[in-house]
Formats: structure tokens, sequence, C-alpha cells
């Protein structure tokens, strides 16, 4: 082990880092300009539009809903907290491109029912960990969802 005793010739201490690839920071930005990526106010969705392609961007606010110990319709574009042994159905007529974000709150058994429709080939999907959650989107041209 070695213990430095004083002066200059330290070549640990006199070595500088730097960044072989700088993030490129736009001098003008500032924190305040930085927003949640599904906010529902003007600057969120402005912020996230001058990210990405003005045609390649959908913005959706995600309704926030929790259940407890029910069967529950969703009307899509949710994001569905669930406890107590919940079932979630699926929309039966979902719009184009739909979005739903199904959660698991408490570890009891999460039944999700593709209402007719097919979830990834299956008429359900379970979720008994907690924490876990799936997120579902409806591809019209398909008929079907899809969850990740």
């Amino acid at each position: 082990m070695w213990k430095r005793s004083g002066g200059g010739d330290d070549l640990i201490s006199d070595a500088g880092t730097r960044e072989s690839y700088p993030w490129v920071l736009d001098e003008t930005d500032t924190d305040s300009n930085i927003y949640p990526m599904f906010g529902s106010d003007s600057q969120s969705q402005d912020f996230i539009k001058n990210l990405y392609p003005q045609d390649t961007l959908e913005i959706k606010s995600l309704i926030r809903k929790i259940i407890s110990n029910e069967i529950y319709t969703s009307a899509g574009d949710e994001f569905i907290k669930c406890k107590n042994k919940s079932t979630v159905k699926l929309p039966l007529n979902p719009s184009s491109d739909c979005i739903i974000y199904v959660h698991n709150g408490d570890g009891t058994l999460l039944t999700i029912d593709g209402n007719g429709k097919t979830i990834n080939g299956d008429k359900k999907k379970f979720l008994t960990q907690k924490g876990s959650g799936l997120q579902i989107y409806y591809f019209i041209e398909d008929n079907e969802y899809i969850a990740i």
C-alpha cells in the first residue's frame, strides 16, 4: 500500500479524465424543460414532439384507474393498477392503436381477459407476481392484442 506524503509528483492525482464521446449539450436548455413522457400538459407534449419526427409520433395520455376485487372492463388508453384477485376485460371494440397497461399491485391472481379477442394468441393472460405488469396494444389490422 502506498501513502502519499505530499508534493506534486503524484501521477494519479495529476491525471485528468475525459469522455471519448462527450454529450452534446444545448446551453439554452435548462432542467425546467424536462417533462414527464406521458404528461398531458402542452409543455410536455411540445418537449416530446421536438424529440421525434412529427409524422411518427402520437401522444396519448393514459387514464389512471385502481381496481380491487372486481371485474372491470377497460375503455382503452388506461393505466390500471389491480388488487385482490381482480379481472380486467379488454375493450370489446377498441380504437385503433389502443394502449392499456395492467399492473399487479399486491401479488394476488390478476386475470386479463381478451373479451373475445386474443392476447398474443391466448384468450386470457394471468399475472401473479406483485409489481408485474403488461403493456397491451391493439392492432386493428389483425384484430388482436399484443402484450409486451
